[in-house]
């Protein structure tokens, strides 16, 4: 993760030569990285009354949706490689 992290803060860092932007730009992407941390934090702070249940039901929720998202993520992963494979191969082929 730290390799990530290091590469993304480089390219933010390397984007624009205006300070503001590449400030704006780091702190949309820390706010991003951190949003499943700050989450639990915004539902407790505006319903402390019923954040646990609701809590409880999105953690539910992704417990069950989980499976089909990785699943669905590995499959249009591999479409990628498969068509990518594929055209290289034509282009090899086609350059004998």
């Amino acid at each position: 993760q730290w390799l990530f992290m290091t590469a993304s803060i480089g390219q933010i860092f390397s984007l624009s030569e205006k300070p503001l932007a590449r400030f704006l730009a780091f702190f949309l992407f820390l706010l991003i990285a951190s949003l499943m941390l700050l989450l639990p934090l915004l539902f407790y702070l505006v319903r402390p009354e019923s954040a646990r249940k609701d809590l409880e039901k999105i953690d539910n929720w992704f417990n069950e949706a989980m499976p089909y998202i990785v699943v669905g993520i590995l499959f249009f992963i591999g479409l990628y490689f498969i068509i990518s494979g594929t055209k290289g191969v034509m282009n090899f082929l086609a350059s004998q």
